[in-house]
């Protein structure tokens, strides 16, 4: 669903049924160039999503569309993407997940951006929230990721619940800022079990203030090539609170 007029506002896009499947660089998209994008809402048992994309995007200073997926079984493989984004002064869009499980593998990754310039307005140019409420897992394996990105304003939040497990194989959680004074993201997650493996949960900033990293778990577990980041190239470090005891993987 799409607009190529420059004032128009992207349509939305529903879709309920028992199992959705989108592979072989196929999408589920809506778009905009002059307005907002439009919202896209999935309701399944099962969605899986191979080399393939749901978008909602805005190329204006409108708001890139939220994605609200509502899944059982929830996977992303080789290199899958679902992406709320703006290029301009506009706020992305969120992107809301309550599933039974997720998995992101091999190149997959779920983001939120910005590339926009600097706010001239509070939260205009923001790159938009990721949320992800889990009934057990969620997992990402072989350079997958869940982020959101900002060229110059501020990151948007991250925040994982999942009452098993948050693990993260080669893989990464990042609410970065690359440039300008913008302010890295919050990243909240709350499992019984963190095992971090060769993967980087990153809130950092360049001019701005890092972020906050708040880990609430059982225990958590991580190799030495897994780090906590909050820091702030030219600003002030955010924190990073690990509540769980702790053991080396």
């Amino acid at each position: 669903s799409g607009t190529l007029d420059t004032t128009g506002a992207g349509g939305n896009v529903t879709i309920v049924a028992d199992s959705v499947d989108i592979s072989g660089r196929s999408s589920i998209s809506s778009q905009a160039r002059g307005a907002d994008a439009g919202r896209t809402h999935i309701t399944a048992n099962r969605l899986l999503l191979s080399n393939a994309s749901i978008a909602s995007n805005t190329t204006s200073n409108g708001r890139g569309g939220d994605v609200v997926l509502n899944v059982g079984t929830m996977n992303l493989l080789n290199g899958a993407t679902i992406n709320s984004s703006t290029s301009e002064a506009g706020r992305a869009g969120d992107i809301t997940m309550n599933v039974g499980s997720l998995t992101l593998a091999n190149h997959s990754e779920i983001t939120s951006s910005s590339t926009g310039g600097p706010e001239i307005v509070a939260g205009a140019g923001d790159a938009g929230n990721i949320t992800v409420q889990s009934r057990s897992t969620v997992v990402l394996n072989n350079s997958s990721s869940i982020t959101t990105e900002a060229i110059e304003a501020s990151g948007g939040q991250i925040t994982i619940n999942a009452p098993h497990m948050v693990r993260l194989v080669n893989s990464r959680l990042s609410t970065s800022v690359k440039d300008g004074t913008g302010g890295g993201g919050n990243i909240s997650i709350d499992p019984d079990f963190v095992i971090l493996q060769n993967s980087p949960i990153l809130a950092r900033a360049f001019a701005g203030s890092g972020g906050a990293i708040d880990v609430t778990a059982g225990l958590f577990l991580a190799d030495p090539a897994s780090v906590a980041d909050a820091s702030s190239t030219l600003g002030v470090s955010g924190t990073v609170q690990l509540n769980a005891p702790r053991n080396n993987l």
